[in-house]
Formats: structure tokens, C-alpha cells, sequence
């Protein structure tokens, strides 16, 4: 029996999979978007595009009441090439963001503004062994652009610059049931960059100028590892579950050798940026359901869990999310249209980087999103 539609033509593949890549990860570090592998499980060639609006309600009150994260648009082009046993394939993500409008005032909101982004092209190749098994390598291109974060103390202007890593991977299915269990592996990947410090307006310390200038820096996105399941239940019935763990422990950021934050003013230009991210874990399971030729829908609950509901980190902004998506995607012929929309209810916390309490209460994140995908 054939659960869903034809063979792997599975849910993933629609707007529940859009919104899946498409949502904040607010718990740990700065990831925005993870690698999506679903294109390289469609039958035959097939491309997609889709685009997604981030629209953040996220604000911090310290005696005023600041907007502190920023709205955003992403793009993800997908590709996939059949060469019998082989396929190849391409995704476009944007991994990493850092994209806040913090007060900057000392005796208000002083939460730092940045304007920080890395976007991820992985080349896949996967090699299908039988119907059942398949090995998945491939190489990630990761491009931090230039941009600039400012805080209390100072502003960094930050080279642009790109690495190179990795992913390795596997998947087991059975088509008839449309079960797959997919893992994806990914090691932490190292930018080495210029960062121009000025301290000209910081506040602590009257010496800060004579630390100005070019700074060695070392950024890292984390090690991951993903956990991908589906199976169906029923006729045209299908259940999906996914788990993604980011090691944030082993992901800082490095200044002239010296790993921030650091208490001493003479080794790390800003002692009060704390960027130390615990490791996050995000757990998603969902429901997908045909309900003709033409149409078909999804619905999925993510849990991400924070760190504490208090922080000392001034580039946090919750404790964790729930997370709720819907999706619905149309064929017409060779064409899937799909339609998603994920709210996120993000967890309260209390941040204190040195200047008193700036509390994030009852905030949210709403992303809508749509995609073409094209099998030929």
C-alpha cells in the first residue's frame, strides 16, 4: 500500500517544509535557518523557490520599551538532478543572523543593534544504494557578509568573509508506507575575519580608544546534528517528526585571540558582549493529510527549550519557543504551489548585562511564507 500519493512524494516537500526552515531559532546562538534536504528525496529532476516574511513582535522594557529584533525576508532556491543512482543537488539557506535594533541607551533599553548575516549554499550528492538505503555527502559554502554591531561600549565593523565545511548524512525508507528516517550531520565551520573596533562614544572605559583599530576575529557556527522521521498512518495520512541540536558551547567567538566575554578590558575590546549561547535542542512533530489529487495540508508544534528565564547575555531575548505551523500546498500538473504560515511564542526572560534588568514579556514571531517547486 501506498500511503502518500506517490512513493516519497511526502508532506515535507510542501509549505509545512517552507516554514520548518523558514522560523527563528531563538533558544541557542544566532541560527536562523537549517539545511533542508527534502528536494533530494522527489522523484526524477526537480527545482524550487520560495520565499518567506519573518515579521518579529519582539521588545525589551527597561524603564522604555524597545523593538529589539528586526524583520526579515529570506529566499531559498532548491535543485536536484537525477543521474540513476545518483543524485545531485543544491540549497540556499541563510544559517546565521544576527538582525537587532536594541535601545543602545544606558539608562533605557541597552540591548545592542546588529546587522549580521551568513547564507549557506550546500552542495549535496546522494547515493542510493537500493529503494531502502541512501548516503548523503556534500559541501557547504558559508558567506558571512559585511555588516556591524553596535553596543554600549562601542561599534565593530565587520569584513565580510567565507569558509568551507562539510555535511555527511544517511536515510532509511520503506516507499511503500512513505517511511523515512533521515540523519544529518554538520561540524562546527570557522570564519576568519577583520573587525574595525571604535570606541568613540562608548562609555566604561576612558582608555577604550587606545584599543581601537583592525581586530583578528574568529566567528564559528556550531556543530549539528538533525534528526528527520516520517511514516504513514493511514490512507493518505502521514505523521513527521524532526529533532536539530546545536552545540553552541563549542561555537565562540574569538577578538585577537581572546574568546569573549572577557572581564579584562586590555585582552577583549568588549568585555560586556556576552555571547555565550547554551546548546539548543528543537523537537517538531506533525500531522500531514491529502485530501485530494490537487490538495493537501499540514500541521506541525515545535518546542525549543531556553536557558532560564533570567540571562546575563544582551543578544537573548527569550527562553525557549512553541511553535505552531500550518500549511497547504496545490498541484497543477508538474507544479506544486505551497502556502505556510508558523507563529512563535517566545519564552519570557530577564537580561541583565551590568546596567540593570531589561525584561522580554509576552513576545511572538509570525512567519509567512510561499513555494514553487517543479518536477521535470
Amino acid at each position: 500500500m501506498i500511503f502518500w500519493g506517490l512513493k516519497m512524494k511526502i508532506v515535507q516537500t510542501s509549505a509545512a517544509g517552507l516554514i520548518f526552515s523558514s522560523s527563528i531559532a531563538f533558544a541557542g546562538g544566532f541560527e536562523l535557518q537549517t539545511l533542508d534536504t527534502s528536494i533530494m528525496y522527489a522523484e526524477g529532476n526537480a527545482a524550487s523557490i520560495s520565499i518567506a516574511n519573518i515579521n518579529a513582535n519582539v521588545s525589551g522594557t527597561k524603564g522604555s520599551t524597545v523593538d529589539t529584533v528586526k524583520d526579515q525576508q529570506v529566499t531559498n532556491v532548491g535543485l536536484k538532478m537525477n543521474f540513476g543512482k545518483f543524485d545531485l543537488g543544491l540549497y540556499t539557506y541563510r544559517s546565521g543572523s544576527i538582525q537587532l535594533s536594541g535601545g543602545n541607551d544606558p539608562a533605557g533599553n541597552y540591548a545592542p543593534t546588529g546587522d549580521i548575516d551568513i547564507n549557506s549554499t550546500t552542495l549535496m550528492a546522494a547515493y542510493n544504494i537500493n529503494e531502502n538505503i541512501s548516503l548523503l555527502g556534500g559541501l557547504t559554502y558559508n558567506n558571512l557578509a559585511s555588516g556591524n554591531v553596535t553596543t554600549i561600549k562601542g561599534s565593530y565593523e565587520v569584513t565580510g568573509t567565507s569558509s568551507t565545511g562539510y555535511l555527511l548524512g544517511g536515510a532509511y525508507s520503506i516507499p511503500d508506507i512513505a517511511f523515512r528516517a533521515e540523519v544529518l550531520y554538520q561540524p562546527k565551520s570557522k570564519l576568519n575575519t577583520k573587525t574595525a573596533y571604535d570606541a568613540t562614544g562608548g562609555i566604561y572605559n576612558a582608555a577604550a580608544p587606545a584599543i581601537n583599530g583592525n581586530k583578528d576575529t574568529e566567528i564559528n557556527r556550531p556543530e549539528t546534528l538533525t534528526l528527520n522521521l516520517q511514516s504513514g498512518i493511514a490512507k493518505d495520512t502521514l505523521i513527521f517528526a524532526s529533532y536539530h541540536r546545536a552545540k553552541w558551547s563549542g561555537a565562540r567567538v574569538f577578538i585577537d585571540g581572546t574568546q569573549i566575554p572577557n572581564a579584562n578590558p586590555a585582552l577583549a575590546v568588549d568585555p560586556r558582549i556576552n555571547e555565550i549561547f547554551g546548546d539548543s535542542e528543537k523537537f517538531t512533530i506533525g500531522v500531514g493529510r491529502k485530501f485530494s489529487e490537487q490538495l493537501s495540508g499540514s500541521l506541525s508544534y515545535s518546542n525549543e527549550k531556553g536557558g532560564g528565564d533570567t540571562s546575563t547575555s544582551l543578544f537573548t531575548f527569550s527562553n525557549g519557543t512553541q511553535t505552531l505551523s500550518a500549511g497547504l500546498r496545490y498541484t497543477i500538473d508538474n507544479m506544486d504551489i505551497s502556502f505556510g504560515v508558523s507563529h512563535a511564542q517566545l519564552g519570557d526572560v530577564t537580561v541583565n548585562g551590568g546596567l540593570g534588568n531589561i525584561a522580554y514579556d509576552n513576545n511572538s514571531v509570525t512567519s509567512m511564507g510561499v513555494k514553487f517547486a517543479y518536477a521535470f
